[in-house]
């Protein structure tokens, strides 16, 4: 659960904390380099990220700034996790509805395409780190449901979300 009546800074904690080695080798995943430049990178990330987030909601931006300070994962890392969708992403999704009515949302998270395939396995190497951060998140408001998620630990916003009796959204590439 994520309570929205809670500061930006704070509210993914319960989320973020225990996956916050989880997110990091998500992330360690996008940066196949030595530690150098991989140090290098990061510093680099960090300048843009501040940069870049001045663009973004106050909200987002406390979020991903409170994310930050709870993993001990930097800035510039996080950013680039929340936006790596926007560069890789490939999903699908679908929205029917059955002969009774119900309706259906479906989708698959295709994503790490370009980001090299694990030889034993035979998926692509994000595949099992984003396994291991994919939650179903309830964001409460009031002490009531306002919607839910499927999403991964560490990424701010919805890429699915829905609201019984509401809504239902994807974003997809």
């Amino acid at each position: 659960q994520v309570n929205l009546d809670e500061p930006a800074s704070t509210r993914w904690t319960d989320v973020v904390k225990p996956r916050a080695k989880k997110i990091q080798n998500l992330i360690d995943t996008f940066m196949k380099t030595d530690e150098a430049n991989r140090t290098v990178i990061r510093m680099i990330m960090s300048m843009v990220a501040e940069k870049e987030m001045k663009r973004f909601p106050e909200t987002y931006r406390d979020e991903l700034t409170g994310i930050s300070k709870m993993t001990d994962i930097d800035i510039g890392s996080l950013f680039v996790m929340n936006v790596m969708y926007e560069l890789f992403g490939a999903c699908t999704s679908i929205v029917a509805r059955g002969e009774n009515g119900t309706m259906w949302h479906g989708r698959n998270l295709d994503f790490g395409l370009f980001m090299g395939t694990n030889a034993s396995t035979h998926n692509w190497e994000l595949t099992q780190n984003l396994r291991d951060l994919l939650v179903d998140v309830e964001f409460m408001r009031g002490g009531k449901t306002s919607y839910r998620s499927v999403t991964y630990a560490g990424f701010v916003g919805l890429l699915t979300g829905s609201k019984k009796g509401g809504f239902s959204i994807s974003v997809d590439t």
